[in-house]
């Protein structure tokens, strides 16, 4: 297949004749084009996606775009061709290709919601090493710290790099060295990108020849609500390469009134962005806030043919692009778990089975067309790889599979998903789904439960799900409240297949009942005193709770009580200390511990001096008794020396990189650590950082002092040059303050020459840049210097108004041999020119007075 873009001429199979289209052939244009068909001038071009049955040859031309699958087409035409194309007996449907946009506005990150943090503390040697995932868009920063050494290329990039790109990476798999911040999901996943330029899939020999297993899209075109050639595309692309999981986010559409397909004019639904994302292989994502509330902005389902829609949500504050991208960075650890446990990677369904299954309820009981099937658990998604509670299996058409399943005592509920990788239906098909399954559970009494199934009538999207068969969905879910314990079966049924067999996936949890454990913070948090923060755990408890923290034995102070233990979180202002810390909750005469963890201001790493051969780290004082000091490594930072001062002498050439960052140690305890500093890029030179003049009268100019650090600086002193010689003006003994101020400066009319002189105590003596100012004196507005001047050099004149004096030069007989306006402060004019000897030179303002000098040339 060919893959690359061109250009090139294509004849297309057509009728010698316009006239009025054969009855049904509009079906194989797409809603948008069907109106452009019926109202656009005639000679507009278009870009069209055209799926086809076979080549096309004829009698008429299209330029082609790309060739994105064997059986599609991306090719320019004019919208008066359409007639042709749609009435081509080759052509199978054709829609609108749209220029691609990110879907989100600023950077925000809040690892705690979706329990990425939680997953890192409670599985720390699962970070995604063994995984390749592409962010699909524009490229991001390669040269990002946070990416060191784990990012591969595909020839797919695009030539574009911007922060969107690069806050799309962070938060899949950045590594947390510029911050503590910039902690990814998956800091361990190498990283690649592809240009959204092609709406399409790449090729699958991209895919496997670089074993990625992830791709992100967090982009959009417009609303659109048909199977367009993209979603085939897509689903196509899922069952070549198993292993592979696209995720999408949904959209920020979600304010909009879709205009088009069955739920046309309901507002607020339907409005995911793009018919990529109506595909059924796939992972669909919306936003929500740090509390776990839909983003009003945040596109919703459902699919154009009711299937559930988006499948899950995430945190996404500022659109649902980060909501995609911490739902790839879960992904990826799901793969990367599996993957050490079995020794490959999973199928894709399975991974969508398990994050699915493990979501957490974030609207009525099943699933729904705003939130799918719920708020993304990345703990309970590992820990259903790591307990082993799914099944792998394929099945034939018309054959019943039954699975055991033994449910515990004491669950609260129990939850089960069904999930396979569907045939492509035919673009624009009324309904996608091809290969229908069927999930049931029974008990030994002989019960049975059906999945939830939602109601797609346009007037019935917000009612509740309700058990029956599901006939539209590839995902099924069947979920019991406080089930008796004892003996189940899971049921399959192959109920309507095209193929000869379905690969499908189950993943299954049983939730503990009166079950509590913290999320957040844990042993491995660090929080930022004097900042809001949100406190997290995890429960099947009801009713009312106190929360209480402790600095240190069993001081213990109430943060807040609340009637409802189950909102699972509680808003915290952090107290402005330094510390160690836990936090206590009680419910139902029970006392719930958290693990101890850190509170502390963030430190600033300062370079004190950048010398030749040596360089001076600083920063801010915490009452601790030590710190720890790290330096980028070949792939993250790595700790190299432990403190008890506040500043730190290293050697240029014997350090590897300039990143640095410091960390306090409490009580042995590592704290919230700075920003990473690159040491050579602070604008610090040796011990200075900056020598200015700041102010300037007729008679006196103020300059003013900024070291790096005054860190064995014995004086410091101005100096200005007087002929051949600097000579001292004002000095300053054993400086108290990085920044001084030399003031009452006196100039003389002309050039000013000063430099700064830096004396250490071990003698060493350092200057600055030498620093020029020109002055004027106050009865001579205009000063002209030298004078006599060499003729090979340059003349120079200085004056106090730009704009008001213009230069005439004449010679001993009265001749005016040069004249200039003076537009600048300073005028510098060559006089090689001009013979050597005497001139008068006169100088005249805009009221024509004029004041006249000799000046010699020699």
């Amino acid at each position: 297949m060919m893959r690359c873009l061109f250009t090139a001429l294509f004849l297309l199979n057509g009728f010698a004749v316009f006239g009025q289209v054969k009855e049904g052939v509009p079906k194989k244009l797409s809603p948008e084009l069907q109106k452009i068909f019926n109202t656009a001038a005639t000679d507009d071009s278009i870009d069209l996606s055209v799926s086809v049955t076979a080549g096309l040859t004829g009698k008429w031309q299209a330029r082609i775009l790309s060739i994105p699958t064997r059986n599609v087409f991306v090719i320019r035409v004019q919208v008066s061709q359409l007639d042709l194309l749609v009435q081509n007996k080759n052509v199978l449907f054709v829609n609108k290709v749209h220029l691609p946009r990110e879907e989100i506005t600023t950077g925000a990150s809040d690892p705690t919601l979706n329990l990425i943090s939680y997953a890192q503390q409670a599985f720390p040697h699962v970070r995604g090493q063994s995984v390749h995932a592409l962010v699909k868009e524009r490229m991001f920063d390669t040269a990002d710290i946070d990416l060191k050494g784990r990012v591969f290329l595909t020839g797919t990039e695009s030539r574009e790099v911007t922060s969107h790109a690069s806050l799309m990476a962070t938060i899949m798999g950045g590594g947390a060295n510029s911050s503590p911040f910039a902690l990814g999901a998956a800091p361990g996943a190498r990283l690649g990108a592809a240009s959204f330029s092609n709406l399409f899939p790449e090729a699958d020999s991209i895919f496997s020849k670089n074993a990625i297993t992830v791709q992100n899209h967090s982009y959009g075109t417009i609303v659109e609500n048909f199977y367009g050639n993209e979603a085939v595309a897509y689903d196509q692309n899922s069952r070549n390469l198993p292993s592979l999981l696209h995720v999408f986010s949904a959209g920020n559409a979600g304010n909009t009134t879709n205009t088009s397909g069955p739920y046309a004019g309901v507002t607020n639904m339907a409005t995911l962005s793009g018919n990529f994302k109506q595909a059924k292989n796939i992972l669909t994502v919306s936003a929500v806030d740090s509390a776990g509330r839909l983003l009003p902005g945040s596109s919703r389902g459902p699919a154009y043919d009711g299937r559930v829609k988006p499948e899950m949500v995430a945190y996404g504050e500022d659109g649902s692009s980060g909501a995609a991208a911490i739902t790839s960075g879960a992904a990826i650890l799901v793969q990367d778990l599996y993957k050490q446990n079995n020794a490959v990677h999973p199928g894709s369904q399975l991974v969508k089975a398990v994050l699915l299954n493990s979501a957490d309820e974030a609207g009525p009981t099943g699933p729904d067309y705003l939130t799918g099937y719920g708020l993304l658990d990345t703990h309970k998604a590992l820990a259903t790889i790591a307990d082993n509670r799914y099944i792998e299996d394929t099945i034939a058409a018309g054959e019943t599979k039954n699975f055991p399943l033994h449910i515990p005592p004491n669950t609260a509920r129990l939850k089960l998903m069904l999930v396979w990788n569907d045939v492509p239906a035919a673009p624009n098909a009324a309904k996608a789904l091809v290969n229908d399954l069927d999930l049931t559970l029974r008990s030994e009494s002989g019960e049975s439960w059906q999945p939830w199934v939602l109601d797609p009538t346009p007037s019935n999207l917000q009612q509740p799900a309700q058990r029956k068969r599901d006939t539209l969905n590839s995902t099924e879910q069947v979920s019991l409240e406080n089930p008796p314990a004892g003996s189940y079966t899971i049921e399959i049924k192959g109920t309507k297949l095209t193929t000869s067999g379905q690969p499908f996936a189950i993943a299954y949890q049983a939730d503990t009942a009166g079950t509590f454990y913290w999320t957040f913070p844990t042993a491995s948090d660090k929080l930022l005193s004097n900042m809001r923060q949100y406190l997290r755990w995890s429960t099947t408890i009801a009713g009312n709770a106190k929360i209480e923290f402790a600095t240190s034995g069993e001081n213990w102070r109430v943060i807040k009580t609340t009637d409802n233990v189950e909102k699972q979180f509680l808003q915290w202002l952090v107290p402005d200390t330094v510390t160690n810390a836990r936090l206590r909750l009680t419910a139902n005469n029970k006392t719930f511990l958290s693990d101890t963890f850190t509170i502390n201001p963030q430190l600033t790493v300062q370079t004190g001096f950048n010398c030749e051969d040596s360089f001076l780290l600083y920063w801010n004082a915490l009452p601790v008794k030590t710190y720890r000091l790290y330096n980028l490594g070949e792939h993250y930072l790595e700790p190299v020396a432990t403190i008890t001062d506040t500043a730190l002498l290293l050697y240029a050439s014997q350090q590897a990189t300039p990143f640095y960052s410091i960390a306090p140690l409490l009580n042995g305890k590592e704290g919230f650590r700075s920003n990473t500093s690159n040491y050579a890029a602070q604008g610090v030179g040796c011990y200075l950082r900056s020598f200015y003049l700041q102010t300037q009268t007729t008679k006196a100019a103020l300059f003013r002092v900024e070291l790096g650090t005054i860190y064995q600086v014995s004086e410091i002193s101005l100096e200005r040059l007087q002929g051949t010689a600097f000579t001292t003006v004002q000095a300053i003994a054993n400086p108290q303050n990085t920044v001084s101020d030399f003031s009452d400066v006196p100039l003389h009319p002309g050039e000013n020459r000063f430099r700064l002189k830096i004396k250490l105590a071990n003698g060493t003596t350092l200057y600055s840049n030498t620093e020029t100012v020109f002055a004027v004196g106050e009865s001579s507005p205009v000063v002209v210097y030298p004078n006599p001047v060499l003729q090979a050099g340059m003349l120079r004149i200085i004056v106090n108004e730009v704009g008001r004096y213009t230069l005439r030069l004449h010679d001993l007989t009265g001749k005016q041999v040069f004249s200039q306006e003076l537009n600048s402060t300073l005028t510098s004019q060559p006089i090689s020119a001009f013979a050597k000897g005497m001139y008068l030179l006169s100088v005249y303002d805009k009221d024509n007075r004029k004041t006249t000098y000799k000046l010699v040339i020699y």
